[in-house]
């Protein structure tokens, strides 16, 4: 009995290791929207038309960037909400709420901001990625993708990809691929130059996907259906299941480990991607998980639907 007694408690000090708190966090004034590392500079955008940039050396915000407000459809004046945001070289690429839900698209360069797209092109863009300095991938909710070029101010093709509502959109590393996710469940992968569509990657979700994550030839994504799905190149893919909608799913740069948003008490699992193993447990969130970027192997950002950006090292 005592030996059963020993082993249980070793177990249960082996599981309670395994659960890790954020290293240290950071705080914005608007509810976190999106965030984008480059170096050591982090970009976080906000429901307040705003976009802080703290440098990770020192932990302090270096810069803040404030968008116009816009006229509400009560005639009065309301933050333009960020709803993406990503950079290149230092670069900065913002899509913001705007006249009648339509979306402004900025560039941010050598500290001007301008305006590439206003509202009077009526476009729904939910989230756009550089694909080098001057070309830009757009992803709309009603199911297009396109490449923009900056200096010919014109699209050098739109294509529609999708029937569904589109939930997601990520580029590979190498910005050779377009990768979304849609209501459906399925998942697609285009060519970023010309989007020409590669075989189709049979769908393991079986319902809305929120959330997707590509890197080093690996694809996660995370739904409805409270299943984790995992591409691999030449490999057959496979689920984990959750008994909570996963609403972030996040991968190494390697494509090696993965991590998902786990449970209704919003914690973060860590798992091995070819042995499926889970590997830790990170804790600290309250609210829905919004994103998970991995900044090596064993560190990751995360941010929810609240006004923090956590850090951890395991």
């Amino acid at each position: 009995m005592i030996k059963i007694v020993c082993v249980l408690l070793s177990m249960l000090v082996l599981i309670q290791a395994k659960d890790i708190k954020p290293s240290f966090s950071l705080h914005t004034k608007g509810i976190i929207s999106d965030f984008v590392v480059e170096g050591e500079r982090l970009y976080v955008s906000t429901d307040l038309g705003r976009i802080d940039i703290f440098d990770l050396k020192t932990k302090k915000r270096i810069e803040q960037i404030v968008l116009e407000p816009i006229k509400s459809t009560r005639n009065t004046m309301v933050p333009a909400s960020i709803s993406s945001v990503d950079v290149f070289k230092s670069k900065l690429l913002i899509v913001s709420r705007g006249l009648d839900n339509y979306r402004n698209v900025w560039i941010y360069e050598d500290y001007k901001l301008k305006k590439i797209i206003g509202t009077t092109k009526k476009l729904l863009i939910k989230e756009a990625h550089f694909k080098d300095g001057n070309m830009l991938v757009f992803a709309s909710i009603d199911g297009d993708i396109s490449l923009y070029d900056r200096n010919e101010k014109a699209s050098v093709y739109t294509h529609h990809v999708t029937d569904s509502r589109l939930s997601d959109m990520v580029l590979s590393s190498d910005k050779k691929k377009i990768i979304i996710a849609d209501e459906s469940g399925e998942v697609k992968m285009f060519d970023s130059t010309t989007a020409k569509q590669f075989p189709d990657i049979p769908a393991k979700n079986v319902d809305n996907i929120f959330n997707i994550s590509h890197s080093n030839g690996t694809t996660i994504t995370g739904g409805q259906d409270r299943r984790v799905v995992v591409y691999q190149e030449n490999e057959k893919p496979y689920y984990l299941k959750s008994n909570f909608f996963i609403y972030s799913v996040g991968l190494s740069p390697s494509g090696k480990i993965g991590a998902y948003s786990d449970g209704e008490d919003s914690d973060i699992q860590v798992f091995d991607i070819n042995t499926k193993q889970k590997l830790k447990h990170l804790v600290g969130h309250t609210k829905i998980i919004r994103k998970i970027h991995f900044i090596s192997e064993n560190r990751l950002i995360s941010s929810d639907q609240g006004h923090d950006i956590f850090f951890w090292e395991f």
